[in-house]
């Protein structure tokens, strides 16, 4: 179930990242060169929420990655309709940044606590499907654009992390 669950998440945040900039400039109106320095932030934001997520996640594993499903929904969910507002916009990336410096340690953790016995096979399999993911939601973010443009994509993104609830539920009373 942690498995899928990597799967779907990174899916979802790989569908939406893999458009970002082309919906900052064409539709929030950013200059071209602002963009890398957005994401250069993003990366910065991520890369904390990576460092601090451990002092949550050892007390609070199941609450951690609930509420990263969740805002990873949020944030996916409302994108599109930000665009006029530049400010609106740059939180909902500073959320989206923060879930996802947080997320992967998040299902690494889920994965190997469910697997203790086999931690080594258990991570391999963990980036595995972090591969998976990532060409998934490239591939299914590429096919959406290219029918439905990119704010449509966002909705691709809400629904495979809006579907990772599902492996989350079904594993809330073994999450430890």
């Amino acid at each position: 179930m942690g498995l899928a669950a990597t799967a779907l998440i990174i899916s979802a945040h790989l569908a939406a990242y893999t458009y970002i900039a082309p919906y900052l400039i064409d539709f929030v109106g950013l200059p071209p060169l602002a963009v890398p320095w957005i994401l250069l932030v993003f990366g910065a934001i991520g890369f904390a929420a990576n460092l601090s997520a451990p002092a949550f996640l050892g007390r609070y594993p199941l609450a951690v990655f609930a509420t990263l499903v969740v805002l990873f929904s949020v944030c996916f969910l409302v994108l599109p309709f930000t665009s006029s507002s530049l400010g609106i916009t740059v939180l909902v990336l500073v959320v989206w940044a923060i879930c996802n410096g947080a997320v992967l340690l998040s299902m690494n953790s889920w994965v190997v606590r469910r697997s203790p016995e086999h931690a080594e096979a258990a991570s391999a399999l963990f980036v595995s499907t972090v591969q998976i993911g990532i060409a998934f939601g490239a591939i299914a973010g590429g096919a959406v654009v290219d029918t439905l443009g990119v704010p449509a994509n966002f909705g691709l993104a809400f629904l495979l992390a809006a579907l990772t609830a599902i492996p989350l539920v079904a594993e809330r009373n073994k999450f430890n």
